[in-house]
């Protein structure tokens, strides 16, 4: 009897967690519902980030220990390395957010999308067409050099996408 109360407890707890909002420690696990939520302009970009960061768990679990200090860079413009925009600054920092809600050692980044060095750090690309936003999401071991978990994905531009993703105006000094 105890052990069908136990089993019965158990299986409500699971229930219950699957319920709960997108911060909860519960990890997204169908490749289906991924990318379902990728394609999905209903989706907002916080539940992709978080949706991107339960997809790059299981790869760097062998390469981070939960010690270990994980910062954030901007994600940079592709065809302008230089070029980063809101966009650029939000999806590492949801990443980063998730990961700690993960029970990772995540050093949050500053207004500007930067983190002082950790051991390993959330960075990459992105690039946006008329239709589609990419994103190149890598976590790199600033040691070595060495990509420890990645993960590309698209999803449509929609105009919040659009408005977060343009670059922002730099003011260059030229030297004669």
């Amino acid at each position: 009897m105890k052990s069908v109360r136990l089993s019965l407890a158990i299986g409500f707890m699971g229930l219950a967690l699957a319920a709960c909002d997108t911060t909860s420690a519960v990890m997204w696990s169908s490749k289906d519902l991924i990318t379902r939520i990728f394609r999905s302009p209903d989706v907002n970009l916080n539940e992709k980030s978080i949706a991107a960061a339960d997809y790059i768990v299981p790869q760097i679990k062998t390469y981070i220990k939960r010690t270990d200090v994980i910062s954030t860079t901007p994600l940079t413009l592709a065809k302008e390395s230089a070029a980063t925009s809101e966009f650029g600054r939000v999806v590492p920092a949801q990443i980063a957010e998730r990961l700690r809600a993960l029970g990772y050692t995540v050093i949050m980044p500053d207004e500007n999308g930067v983190s002082p060095t950790g051991k390993f750090v959330i960075g990459g690309t992105y690039d946006r067409d008329s239709r589609d936003t990419f994103v190149n999401l890598r976590i790199t071991n600033t040691e070595t050099g060495q990509v420890v978990g990645s993960f590309d994905y698209n999803m449509p531009s929609t105009s919040e996408i659009k408005k977060l993703s343009n670059p922002e105006a730099r003011i260059m000094r030229l030297e004669e």
